[in-house]
């Protein structure tokens, strides 16, 4: 998928989470590929508005199961989100972390973070 698409894909669940469709947004956030485009785009244009979705945790639940990728995806006590990631670098071991405030939907910072 490229950029174009992607960013398709991102305005069509930002405009089901506004519309507060949230299972309409989960079973388009569990197509293949599509899980991994808010972390991708959130970067690139700070929208990932799915995330929006984890306020209601039987939506949770049903985008913790099918995207795997944000399962480790958890609330901090001071609003952010943050995903960590067990992984190595040439056999050293280590963590990486992510970190995401939104508003509305849009993630308004974005930060990373790694711990060996």
């Amino acid at each position: 998928m490229d950029l174009a698409g992607a960013q398709a894909v991102v305005d069509k669940l930002f405009e089901l989470q506004k519309a507060g469709n949230y299972e309409e947004a989960a079973a388009l956030f569990s197509e293949d590929g599509v899980a991994e485009l808010p972390m991708m785009l959130g970067s690139h244009n700070g929208r990932a508005a799915i995330i929006e979705t984890w306020k209601s945790s039987d939506v949770a639940g049903k985008i913790a199961s099918s995207a795997p990728n944000l399962s480790k995806l958890s609330a901090m006590d001071d609003g952010t989100f943050k995903r960590s990631m067990e992984t190595s670098w040439m056999g050293i071991p280590y963590t990486f972390n992510q970190y995401f405030t939104f508003n509305g939907g849009l993630i308004t910072k974005m930060s990373t973070a790694a711990f060996s």
